[in-house]
């Protein structure tokens, strides 16, 4: 842990000392993935301004692979069950990853799936396994106090630990928040919490952009973010899906990845390097400029530049 600890502090540092730089957290499902994905990454024209600082293993291979509405399972069999299929998961991703020269720059992240953080006792139980399978770092949609309090208990045992917030598949809601001035302000105090139990950093999804330009500002006291679906700011790291790159969802989707043009029944036919290459390096060259794109707010202009230019950390 205390590698990954390093690690993630020069990355901090090397993100707010340049406002263009995009720093990236990449989700995938397996390990064959991630040679490709670098190749994409070498082969794009922002090479100056992207940096990769992790891999996640996300949740969304329930929907993507194996055929469920959504990423909420009910019932303990079944969330164990998932678990399980994650940590298989992890070696494989793990095993990759350690092949390539990035290992020493890239860290690992495990999504800790619906059910395996339901309690603190059970979250840090959870969470040693994932850490035992290979995992360097753990994400948890923060929805309530039992999480912080989890938090609390990962970061104090040097476990880093990023915070989801914003909308959370796992436990459903607006799926759009921070839209008026007292949205925004609860999730910076939610925010705030997160950062005072211990987590390094955030990830925000579904969030207006006024919002992700206050949080993701280098402003003293405040965590680096990675956005999802929430526009792009300065300082602002983005949440990348190879998969996503891909395939188009089964429903309409305005903020994924204009890049997605291939039907999910062709899978596993069309999901080859050259694919994954092609469609990440198009989706890389747009980050920053027209994608993601801006998610407005309920806010008047003059809130908004004046939320932006808040501390929200404060």
């Amino acid at each position: 842990m205390r590698r990954t600890a390093e690690l993630i502090a020069r990355q901090t540092q090397a993100r707010f000392s340049s406002p263009e730089r995009i720093h990236i957290k990449a989700n995938l499902f397996h390990g064959y993935e991630i040679r490709p994905l670098l190749t994409a990454l070498r082969r794009q024209q922002q090479q100056q301004r992207l940096r990769l600082d992790a891999v996640m293993l996300g949740d969304s291979f329930l929907t993507t692979h194996l055929g469920y509405p959504s990423t909420v399972l009910d019932g303990e069999e079944l969330q164990e069950f998932f678990l399980r299929v994650q940590l298989s998961l992890l070696v494989e991703i793990r095993r990759e990853l350690d092949r390539t020269a990035l290992s020493e720059e890239v860290y690992l992240i495990a999504d800790m799936p619906h059910g395996s953080a339901r309690h603190v006792d059970l979250g840090l139980q959870n969470a040693q396994r994932v850490l035992a399978h290979g995992a360097d770092a753990i994400k948890i949609e923060v929805t309530t106090l039992d999480h912080l309090s989890l938090i609390e208990e990962l970061s104090g045992g040097g476990v880093p630990v990023l915070a989801h917030l914003g909308y959370s598949p796992q436990a459903g809601g607006a799926k759009f928040v921070a839209r008026t001035i007292d949205e925004a302000r609860k999730l910076f105090r939610l925010a705030q919490q997160c950062r005072n139990a211990g987590a390094y950093a955030l990830v925000l999804e579904g969030v207006a952009t006024p919002a992700l330009a206050a949080l993701a500002a280098h402003n003293d006291g405040g965590l680096p973010v990675y956005a999802i679906f929430s526009g792009h700011a300065p300082y602002a790291g983005q949440s990348v899906n190879v998969w996503d790159a891909l395939y188009r969802p089964p429903f309409p989707a305005r903020y994924f990845p204009p890049t997605a043009s291939l039907d999910v029944s062709t899978f596993p036919a069309s999901y080859t390097d050259a694919a994954i290459v092609e469609h990440c390096r198009l989706l890389l060259e747009l980050l920053g400029t027209s994608y993601p794109i801006f998610r407005g707010a309920d806010m008047s202009g003059s809130e908004a530049a004046e939320l932006m230019q808040s501390n929200p950390w404060c």
